[in-house]
């Protein structure tokens, strides 16, 4: 295999990881969105414990960390698609 395939294959591969992180990444955030709403229909009827705040935080704090690290992903994988193959800026 010459250089320029297993650029490509590694491509592919960087972008099967990507996709896996991303549906990963996407069933935390309807993870968390399904808990939020229980939180809230439960602080209606009573005030939420220090512990599930506390939970709840950490899960926001995960989420954010999630979001950066695709973004960063996706930002290299950008980079390297746009250095072996350029493509006009869309205008």
């Amino acid at each position: 295999m010459d250089e320029e395939n297993a650029k490509k294959v590694m491509s592919e591969v960087e972008l099967v990881e990507l996709y896996d992180s991303f549906t990963e990444f996407n069933d935390y955030c309807a993870f968390l969105c399904d808990a939020v709403s229980c939180l809230f229909a439960d602080a209606m009827e009573s005030e939420p414990d220090a512990h599930t705040v506390m939970g709840l935080k950490r899960h926001c704090s995960d989420l954010k960390a999630r979001a950066e690290t695709l973004e960063t992903m996706l930002h290299a994988f950008y980079q390297q698609s746009y250095t072996s193959s350029p493509v006009a800026p869309i205008t």
